[in-house]
């Protein structure tokens, strides 16, 4: 409405105002929309917009327009830093964005171990009052980790960066940051060396104090010819501890029991005399 009224330094105004509480949710592609709306040489005139262009450019993967777009930025904020119109806190604030906006161009461009080092030292230099910032700069710290292969680096750099969102309230970050850790556990998971279980010490704990109950191994073919040489014609007994079936919640044997099984046996036959 401002825009088709004619007043579209007032309209830019507005998309200042609202553009970084969308991205911290997540409406990239609604902040995107307003500012095509907006012409591109006020844009120019303004540095905030740009590093909201930035910011859609980084998170849509096109490091090279990023980094044409910081460039200007960098020069439109040092040309009205030296002009005076912008105040010290105002500054701060910008540089603290240009700082985290220019290690995630550098990340997009596949340089993880640049983007890593930068991260690592430029964490120290933001502000504490700019939780998405910094937040946001954990997470990249993090996927340049884990990138690199340095799984307790990404584990540090998520929960570190989990913490700043979270004050900050973003949702895009906090799911960006869980994200990373998921994959940071799937990968040591799977690098873990497989276990190794016990044949003799397979059988499952029933809250016995002593611990697991050896299982006794399986009557096979093998076992009865182990048996036959040693002398023996049956195969090895389960030892005392091992739960027998009537143990295991099976009904109790009884007396007729015998008696069936008897009439279960097959007849024999009586020999011709």
């Amino acid at each position: 409405m401002r825009l088709a009224a004619g007043d579209a330094d007032r309209a830019a105004a507005l998309v200042e105002d609202c553009a970084m509480p969308l991205i911290m949710q997540s409406h990239l592609t609604l902040v995107r929309q307003w500012l095509n709306l907006l012409p591109a040489d006020l844009i120019a005139r303004r540095p905030r917009l740009q590093l909201v262009q930035v910011w859609i450019q980084f998170h849509m993967s096109r490091p090279q327009e990023a980094a044409r777009t910081l460039k200007a930025a960098k020069q439109s904020i040092a040309a009205q830093a030296a002009a005076g119109t912008i105040d010290a806190a105002e500054r701060d604030a910008l540089r603290a964005e240009l700082c985290t906006l220019t290690v995630g161009v550098v990340s997009a461009a596949d340089r993880s171990r640049t983007a890593e080092r930068l991260a690592a030292g430029w964490m120290k230099t933001l502000p504490e009052d700019k939780p998405f910032f910094r937040g946001t700069l954990s997470n990249i710290h993090a996927f340049c980790c884990y990138s690199l292969g340095n799984m307790e680096g990404a584990r540090a750099a998520s929960l570190k960066a989990r913490d700043a969102h979270a004050q900050a309230q973003s949702v895009f970050g906090l799911v960006y940051c869980d994200l990373i850790l998921g994959l940071t556990e799937e990968v040591e998971r799977r690098a873990r060396p497989p276990r190794i279980v016990c044949s003799s010490a397979r059988w499952p704990w029933h809250g016995n104090p002593s611990g697991p109950v050896p299982m006794p191994r399986r009557w096979s073919r093998s076992s009865r010819s182990s048996c036959s040489m040693n002398g023996t014609s049956s195969p090895p007994r389960a030892p005392a501890a091992y739960p027998s079936p009537d143990h295991r919640g099976m009904r109790p044997r009884r007396a007729r029991d015998g008696v069936q099984a008897a009439h279960r046996a097959p007849c024999r036959r009586p020999r011709p005399t």
